[in-house]
């Protein structure tokens, strides 16, 4: 909805100073009216196929093994007490630290088999009137111009039906299983075929466990965001710390009609993944220039991140400026660019002006003397935080952290502002970024314990 959205007011500014957009992606086509129908979600797959499942059982121990020692296997098999559907780091650490017999099943393989054996029955749900009452609490305002805003409401109206139409089929064809796990472990509850299993589990009076991936629910203020998204489907959310469960239970009481559906949120007793970062101090050799590691965020294409990130266009354009002005700069730059988006497998805009990394930001951490960030929605954000070397977050104008968070922020990074132009692309003075990458502040002791507590578990 929000990238259909942008795009839509995009193109009426566009038209309006005269200008014209130019690409290969059918709803642009649809929009420009070069395409009279809309194109089908369907015609994209609504989650990422895994591949390689034919050896199925090898590959569910496999995953097994990696947090089940051999001579427990066969007792996980035999009598689990849960079952993993899908995995990320936190789930793995809790089942090696909670010593549960837990299985592991492909939540795709359940789903796939579902379908082929009853999805092929005719269901049909009537969801035209829930298509039709979707698009109207989501509308774009009145100043969109008819004739975008009936090509807007067209298509989501056919997006919308589609997805519907899909989940009651899915649901459906679950109910149909005879035999599904009772008590289900699984990463995100937004992952389709876990989101639909989960739901299908707790209608039958089982129960789902979610486990956070990332850290930066701790940080931003969407607090509708873990309800809507994994609450809704489980009966229980464990995130990485006891501080971070409970910020987010707190802020979730802002919602007291989500929180109806009585889902609880669990800290685990360490972030895994952060436990073992980096974090000594800032490692510049007398005399040498200062070395900045600049991690500029994902280039999401035709979707839209929560909290909303800037358009791909505009972001993009500061990114190139932002390294053009560095690269003058008495500095040497390490830019590792987000490993996913549109320019997975591409060589990236910015290789034409600085070197891009290929090795992970894990590895380039101890070669920096400064971190650079423009895009807090990213895990290796939440890595550098827990460090003891300089943070520079330049704040591009897409807002993002909690109020609490955000001065914890203030006090632990050097923090620069933006202001858009008359076409919402971000401007920084440079001469505060080239101080704060030449001459870092070490960070404020007290906000860095805060957030190592509240994003590792530990204190100091």
């Amino acid at each position: 909805v929000l990238p259909t959205t942008e795009l839509a007011y995009a193109l009426q500014e566009a038209h309006r100073r005269g200008w014209r957009f130019h690409g290969a992606h059918p709803v642009l086509d649809y929009f420009v009216g070069e395409a009279n129908l809309p194109p089908s979600v369907l015609s994209r797959p609504l989650y990422k196929q895994s591949a390689g499942l034919n050896v199925v059982a090898l590959r569910r121990l496999a995953r097994m093994s990696t947090w089940t020692p051999w001579w427990r296997l066969p007792a996980a098999v035999a009598n689990p007490e849960a079952v993993a559907i899908t995995h990320n780091d936190l789930l793995v650490s809790a089942a090696r630290t909670w010593r549960k017999r837990v299985a592991f099943r492909h939540a795709e393989l359940i789903l796939a088999e579902a379908r082929q054996h009853f999805g092929a029955r005719n269901h049909h749900a009537p969801l035209e009137d829930l298509a039709r009452h979707l698009v109207d609490a989501l509308s774009p305002g009145e100043d969109l111009e008819e004739e975008l805003a009936g090509r807007w409401r067209r298509m989501l109206e056919s997006e919308i039906h589609c997805v519907l139409s899909q989940a009651s089929s899915d649901l459906h064809s679950l109910r149909q299983v005879q035999r599904l796990p009772v008590t289900v472990w699984a990463g995100s509850g937004g992952y389709w075929p876990a989101r639909a299993i989960g739901l299908e589990t707790r209608r039958r009076g089982g129960a789902m466990t979610c486990f956070d991936h990332g850290h930066n629910r701790a940080l931003h203020d969407v607090h509708e965001w873990p309800l809507l998204v994994d609450l809704a489907v489980s009966a229980r959310l464990v995130v990485a710390t006891h501080r971070t469960a409970s910020h987010l239970a707190h802020r979730m009481t802002r919602t007291p009609t989500l929180m109806g559906q009585g889902g609880v949120v669990e800290g685990f007793s360490r972030a895994p993944d952060l436990s073992s970062v980096d974090d000594s101090g800032p490692g510049k050799t007398r005399g040498s220039r200062p070395r900045v590691l600049y991690a500029p965020g994902i280039l999401r294409g035709f979707r839209q991140t929560v909290p909303a990130a800037l358009p791909d266009q505009i972001y993009l354009d500061w990114q190139i400026r932002l390294m053009e002005t560095i690269s003058s700069f008495p500095v040497d730059v390490l830019c590792r660019p987000h490993p996913e988006g549109i320019m997975t497998g591409q060589r990236h805009p910015l290789a034409d002006i600085v070197r891009v990394e290929g090795r992970s930001f894990e590895d380039l951490m101890p070669l920096a003397d400064v971190y650079l960030f423009d895009e807090p929605n990213s895990r290796v954000f939440c890595m550098a935080l827990v460090t003891r070397r300089p943070v520079v977050y330049v704040d591009i104008g897409a807002p993002y952290f909690a109020p609490e968070i955000k001065a914890l922020i203030d006090k632990r990074c050097t923090v620069i502002k933006s202001t858009p132009d008359d076409r919402g692309r971000p401007w920084v003075d440079f001469r505060h970024v080239e101080q704060a990458i030449c001459q870092p502040c070490c960070p404020d002791p007290t906000a860095l314990a805060e957030l190592r507590q509240l994003l590792i578990g530990v204190d100091g």
